[in-house]
């Protein structure tokens, strides 16, 4: 994808705070709703060992903006008659009466939005002596073994009666979208995303191989942040966080995706339809200084307190962040990926929209 550099100022910008948030790499590319080709922006470095530098064309896991491709299938199942968004999650897969008795009577409509009442089955494995091990999380994870996870777990609450951000509804999405397909993952986003847009820098790394130069992954470390050995555990994520893609592939999609090509207008409101989230119940993806929070089928939404309000998703992933948002009054569209978990690459994206609509930067502790 053609694109162009971003004039001094911002680079800077961009720069500065990417070595304030400790992220070794990131890149970015904006759509400003000019009708001038993307802004492409790279930072830092994607393996800082051996001093590659991180550019666009790299390959980057995009954790949980995975979420919108389920939620985009499942619209698409329901357009096309294949299931019905209120109708029960064991209709489809019935070996979750023995696997997870409390998710077969689900509707479906629920593990969209988020309002399951499931437990969140990584926050489980975080309290697993094994996982510390890092090597450990490298082998291969079956959907059963997965579930089994939950399997002495209660529900949070009542299915509809609380919100809260669970991957566990993902895994699920993905398992019932082959279902009903009869066709796995990689095959379904290949035929009615990833082919038709012409995304050949996308896959599912749950059963496929990066062929391509991936930025190195990375973790916080008391100097900043040190490199892991390899992808971490690429098929426990599955339906919830197991695409890897690039930049220009994203930013490709997320025209589809909010421009109606993918969906239709119609369902593509539908996926916008909101419910307030308490803020604090949000996921941690830098959502900071914020005066509004919802949640849709698959999207986030989310207003600063400066008004500028953002569409999309984030995504974090051991060693990995990304953001894929829209800004629909400016009809701007921000596609970046870095090589650090848990690190602040929202404050990136922020700071770079503001300044693309001469807006003067906040005090750092207001971004």
């Amino acid at each position: 994808m053609k694109h162009r550099q971003p004039d001094d100022a911002l680079q800077q910008l961009v720069d500065s705070l990417r070595e304030e948030a400790r992220i070794p790499g990131c890149v970015l590319l904006v759509d400003d709703g000019s009708g001038q080709p993307p802004l492409g922006i790279e930072s830092g470095y994607s393996d800082p060992a051996n001093g590659r530098a991180a550019t666009l064309g790299e390959y980057y896991p995009i954790g949980s903006v995975t979420k919108t491709f389920v939620a985009t299938l499942s619209m698409r199942a329901w357009q096309a008659g294949l299931l019905d968004l209120d109708e029960p999650l064991g209709l489809h897969l019935p070996e979750l009466d023995e696997l997870l008795p409390i998710a077969g009577e689900m509707p479906v409509r629920l593990l969209l939005n988020h309002r399951s009442g499931l437990p969140n089955y990584s926050l489980l494995l975080e309290g697993l002596p094994r996982i510390v091990d890092e090597k450990l999380l490298s082998c291969r994870w079956r959907e059963p073994e997965i579930l089994a996870l939950l399997e002495k777990v209660v529900p949070l609450y009542a299915p509809g009666a609380g919100w809260n951000y669970c991957n566990t509804n993902y895994l699920l999405l993905g398992m019932l979208l082959e279902r009903v397909h009869s066709r796995d993952l990689a095959t379904l986003l290949a035929e009615e995303i990833t082919g038709p847009l012409g995304m050949a820098d996308t896959l599912y790394m749950a059963t496929q191989e990066v062929q391509g130069p991936l930025a190195v992954p990375h973790l916080s470390a008391r100097d900043g942040y040190r490199a892991i050995p390899e992808l971490h555990a690429p098929t426990l994520w599955r339906g919830a966080g197991a695409i890897v893609s690039t930049a220009a592939d994203l930013l490709q999609y997320s025209h589809a995706l909010f421009g109606g090509d993918l969906l239709g207008h119609q369902l593509t409101a539908a996926m916008q339809d909101w419910e307030d989230v308490e803020l604090s119940r949000g996921p941690d993806v830098g959502l900071y200084n914020i005066s509004e929070l919802a949640f849709g089928l698959g999207l986030l939404r989310y207003v600063k307190n400066d008004g500028l309000e953002f569409i999309g998703h984030h995504g974090g992933i051991v060693g990995y962040r990304a953001e894929l948002l829209w800004l629909p009054r400016a009809r701007m569209h921000i596609v970046a990926l870095g090589n650090r978990h848990k690190s602040d690459l929202g404050r990136v994206v922020y700071a770079v929209a503001r300044h693309l609509l001469g807006m003067p930067q906040m005090p750092r502790g207001q971004m």
